[in-house]
């Protein structure tokens, strides 16, 4: 997990996908918290478990559409906006800032949050997908996501 913070910065944040599943303690815990949420490629994500914990692809796909089915829950009930973790650093950046500062981040702190990105942590950037042949109910999950960042990002 890495944190932002800085002396008299009002704002801070995290990363960790467990928060889908423990968001009513923070809402609780946090005065009027700000949450932009992360998805990222299935496939991707189970390459990575696989390298780190050793699981099955199967198993990370199973992971992946639990952690992501909430994640869609919370984005359409609290209006969150998201962003695709798989793209390039520059836009991913961009696509990230951005929506801090339509969350209420002063755009003069954007080059201190760029310090929160951690490009090293996207271990399979690389990985072909043009063979990799998920699931229906991945290939429909991941296709909501991404239609819901794309709504989100022409809505005014």
């Amino acid at each position: 997990m890495r944190t932002l913070s800085g002396r008299g910065n009002p704002h801070w944040g995290f990363k960790d996908p467990r928060t889908l599943f423990t968001l009513p303690f923070w809402l609780e815990a946090i005065d009027r918290p700000r949450f932009i949420g992360t998805y990222r490629h299935p496939q991707r994500v189970a390459l990575s478990l696989q390298r780190r914990d050793g699981s099955t692809l199967a198993a990370g796909w199973q992971l992946w559409l639990q952690y992501n089915k909430r994640l869609l829950e919370l984005a359409e009930e609290y209006r969150l906006p998201l962003t695709d973790f798989d793209q390039d650093d520059a836009t991913y950046l961009d696509d990230v800032l951005g929506k801090l500062v339509g969350l209420g981040l002063n755009p003069a702190q954007n080059a201190h949050a760029r310090q929160f990105f951690a490009p090293e942590l996207r271990n399979q950037r690389a990985s072909d997908l043009s063979a990799v042949n998920l699931p229906e109910a991945l290939q429909g999950l991941y296709a909501q996501l991404r239609a819901y960042d794309a709504a989100y990002n022409r809505s005014p």
